[in-house]
């Protein structure tokens, strides 16, 4: 079997660092969990080049499948979901958040008619903004 998908030499470097880092493999409990969350928080920090974001979707995917089977969501919530959850329990409108999270306006009514996706950077915003952890909002790219 030949393998067909290949990262550039710096991008590859930048996946093994971070698979040196924190392994990809099945999360198998809350610990290894809140770990996970903080390398992705980490990564959405930086500006990421290929393998950091190929290695992110990896990991919000692995996230993804724990949250899946241990965590009760109160049934599968989609990120638009739970934005727009988030949104109506704090009274927040369309144009507050996107002057709140430096976004325009558009963007955000966008998003919440799933004309587009949420960004790593937005999910970054919109989780600080809520106090919630943003790789909820990364689960679409997961799944993707």
């Amino acid at each position: 079997m030949s393998n067909t998908y290949k990262l550039a030499k710096k991008a590859e470097n930048s996946y093994m660092k971070c698979c040196k880092k924190f392994p990809l493999f099945a999360i198998k409990n809350a610990r290894h969990l809140d770990a996970a969350h903080e390398v992705i928080e980490e990564l959405l920090e930086v500006q990421m080049d290929k393998g950091q974001e190929a290695y992110l979707n990896t990991l919000s995917g692995l996230v993804a499948d724990y949250e899946d089977q241990n965590i009760d969501f109160g049934g599968k919530t989609t990120p638009v979901e739970m934005l727009a959850h988030l949104m109506e329990a704090r009274g927040v409108s369309n144009a507050e958040l996107a002057h709140a999270i430096n976004i325009g306006r558009s963007t955000v009514s966008d998003i919440l008619s799933e004309r587009v996706g949420i960004s790593k950077s937005n999910a970054l915003k919109i989780g600080d903004y809520f106090g919630v952890d943003p790789v909820f909002f990364l689960r679409e790219l997961a799944i993707a």
